[in-house]
């Protein structure tokens, strides 16, 4: 991520927390998302903890 594009640490990490939760409503309920954020050229940032899917089985 581009910390550039946001106010502050916590506004980008706001927003990476909203995507790490809005990605689970679109994985089904056997699987998993793992997010890890870092920025351009450094460590990662911030690593979250495993959500599972939302999504029932078709």
């Amino acid at each position: 991520m581009n910390p550039d594009c946001y106010a502050n640490p916590g506004e980008m990490y706001r927003f990476c927390r909203l995507i790490h939760q809005t990605m689970a409503c679109f994985v089904s309920q056997s699987t998993f998302v793992k997010l890890d954020v870092s920025t351009p050229n450094q460590k990662i940032l911030w690593e979250f903890k495993e959500v599972y899917g939302a999504r029932m089985e078709m």
